[in-house]
């Protein structure tokens, strides 16, 4: 979008890519980054990607891609298991995501085109890296319906790159769990050629069930700023049974779930 009139109005408006999936609106593009190649990079769920750029058509689903600014370029990089809400790069500029449904880092060596034509070797440069199951949260009222106690909506991926914390965290990324009502600390460390994600537990949790932390990044001032959805409900299409409450959701547009959001009021006697 471009203001040429100074109107403080989009007057030009130019649409550079076309064809990200919309059938599913929770697993579409997200955390466009600008990267040390001068592209610009960003994560796609499973509603993936189908359609011309870069010159030519191409199709996938979930995982990481780049492209440049002009569109003369665009590649996708690597597939990831998952629903991807998470990208970040570290200080030597390697590169990483998070996923749902128990995939919280996941570290990308080599990138598709290079696989490509190689005889016996899958075309899949990155791999899943935790290294356990659980977060840890501060209360029992945690919703989720799968992953239970696990990282089922891991979201951001961000290291830390500021010098106020301790010399730990220089190798820090933060994932956040919105269903925990928490930010988690991934201590990346290095694993021969690659990686490996411990435990670092939490840099902060809430009792608060609102609480629902989507992004966690280093500021200008060296903290770090945390973006929080503060939902109770983090849910996009759980649809639930007639069997469960007597109350069947339907899924609309988006395939998102249906809330019924009028309720009829009832008299009520007496003063």
């Amino acid at each position: 979008m471009q203001d040429t009139d100074g109107d403080d109005k989009a007057d030009v408006r130019k649409t550079l890519i076309s064809g990200w999936g919309t059938f599913d609106t929770h697993a579409g593009p997200s955390n466009l980054q600008y990267g040390m190649d001068n592209m610009i990079w960003g994560t796609v769920g499973y509603s993936g990607f189908s359609g011309n750029a870069g010159g030519r058509f191409q199709e996938f689903s979930q995982g990481v891609y780049r492209f440049d600014p002009d569109m003369s370029v665009f590649d996708f990089m690597t597939p990831t298991s998952n629903n991807t809400w998470g990208f970040g790069f570290n200080a030597a500029n390697d590169i990483f995501a998070s996923t749902a449904n128990n995939t919280h880092s996941v570290y990308m060596g080599i990138p598709n085109t290079a696989l490509k034509g190689v005889e016996g070797a899958a075309i899949s440069g990155s791999a899943k890296i935790d290294g356990h199951y659980a977060m840890h949260p501060v209360t029992a009222h945690v919703r989720q319906v799968d992953v239970f106690g696990g990282f089922t909506a891991a979201s951001g991926h961000s290291f830390y790159t500021g010098a106020q914390y301790p010399a730990a965290y220089n190798s820090a990324a933060f994932v956040c769990e919105p269903t925990g009502h928490l930010v988690h600390v991934a201590q990346i460390v290095k694993d021969g050629a690659g990686f490996k994600e411990k435990d670092g537990w939490n840099l902060f949790a809430s009792a608060d069930e609102w609480v629902s932390p989507v992004e966690a990044k280093t500021g200008p001032d060296g903290a770090v700023w945390v973006l929080d959805w503060y939902n109770f409900i983090v849910q996009h299409n759980p649809t639930p049974t007639e069997a469960r409450g007597g109350y069947a959701a339907e899924n609309g547009k988006g395939n998102a779930y249906e809330n019924p959001c009028a309720i009829k009021p009832t008299a009520v006697s007496g003063a």
